[in-house]
């Protein structure tokens, strides 16, 4: 009798497993399915860093002279130190810890990252944190912050693009409120809901960045990382939760101008708004930051780490290359 229950409980197990299985199957082909679009001007690059390791991915660089990308992101346990990923193009990895001044866990959302010079700029709550790029590359187990730079705004992600830095704050109503500064109508009557500030990069500065704004760009929601193609297009990517992420391409000439109050200083506006909108690509949820790369549009996405999971049985393992039309 025991033997027979034994034989029904296996096969219970057995049947269960088999039919998860086929749901985990049919999840990645349909994903496949629903992007196809996506998928079929995109290839497979490197590896998603740190998938198995409780690291939660948000922000992503490059650097070009040693050919490596750096990863940012929080832990999927809260406590723990908050990571920079270092990786190359065939996927190899390691990490280091992010440490406040006096050496505790520094355990930010760390939703972008940027570098110039020795400096990488971590989006902080009010600005940016500013970490040593040296020691980051140094096989230390930790880096500590050396300082902060202000943006005026709640920044979520970063940009370096021709001598400037970027700094964009996110909204989504309810739980990512911006300021009444930043919900604004744009001249072709859209509701944008956010701003990045820009700023000057200079190396006789303190952390390398000037302190006024030399401009304001205002955005949709939603926004999670943002880049500037070679031709003068603005990409933003935007995503919440298990919807659809999606890149919207904006032609920067095309964008309206007008005047905006920021630090006591009016300083030009840009809106990146239906007016000056080219594109908007549907891609796989959960995007985060990207970066532009010979025409592509290199984006990496969280859905693979231990927090979500899902991206395990999708496409989420690795970065995908969005190849741009002309």
């Amino acid at each position: 009798m025991e033997k027979k229950a034994g034989k029904i409980i296996a096969r219970v197990i057995g049947i269960i497993i088999g039919v998860i299985a086929v749901i985990l199957i049919l999840f990645g082909v349909g994903e496949k399915i629903m992007f196809a679009s996506f998928y079929a001007n995109a290839t497979q690059e490197m590896k998603t860093p740190g998938v198995s390791d409780g690291f939660v991915q948000q922000g992503l660089d490059y650097l070009e002279d040693r050919e490596l990308y750096l990863s940012c992101g929080y832990m999927k346990n809260s406590s723990k130190a908050s990571r920079i990923y270092i990786f190359d193009k065939k996927g190899k990895s390691s990490f280091i810890e992010l440490w406040n001044e006096d050496g505790t866990p520094y355990t930010g959302h760390t939703g972008g990252i940027a570098h110039y010079g020795d400096y990488v700029y971590i989006t902080a709550d009010d600005g940016l944190d500013v970490f040593s790029l040296k020691t980051t590359l140094s096989g230390c187990t930790g880096v500590k912050k050396i300082g902060e730079v202000k943006t005026y705004n709640n920044p979520a992600y970063c940009h370096i693009y021709n001598g400037m830095i970027y700094v964009g704050s996110f909204y989504r109503a309810g739980n990512y409120e911006t300021p009444d500064s930043e919900r604004l109508t744009t001249p072709a009557g859209d509701e944008n809901k956010a701003i990045i500030t820009v700023f000057e990069l200079n190396e006789d500065e303190e952390f390398g960045i000037k302190k006024d704004v030399k401009a304001v760009y205002s955005t949709t929601g939603l926004v999670q990382g943002m880049c500037i193609t070679d031709d003068s297009r603005l990409v933003l990517s935007t995503s919440y939760g298990l919807a659809a992420s999606h890149l919207y391409v904006y032609d920067i000439a095309r964008a309206t101008k007008g005047e905006y109050e920021i630090n006591g200083t009016t300083v030009p506006i840009y809106y990146f708004d239906s007016a000056c909108l080219l594109d908007t690509i549907k891609a796989p949820p959960m995007s985060e930051e990207i970066l532009y790369q010979n025409g592509k549009i290199l984006i990496i996405t969280e859905s693979a780490s231990n927090k979500y999971i899902f991206g395990k049985f999708t496409t989420g393992k690795h970065l995908f290359a969005y190849k741009l039309d002309k």
